[in-house]
């Protein structure tokens, strides 16, 4: 639960800034191939949020 509440806090302290971007949706789709590449290789974690915190 307490994850969570913090993911929500960042999600929304980043909204304006992805609000911006052009095509965000676009961009997601042309790296999703590259993530997914990237976890049958065992070099991302599958978990996204350990992928998002890097």
């Amino acid at each position: 639960m307490l994850r969570t509440s913090i993911e929500e806090a960042t999600d929304a302290s980043q909204a304006d800034l992805l609000a911006e971007i052009e095509d965000l949706d676009g961009i997601t789709e042309a790296f999703e191939g590259w993530s997914t590449t990237c976890i049958e290789a065992k070099t991302f974690p599958e978990d996204a949020r350990k992928r998002a915190a890097g």
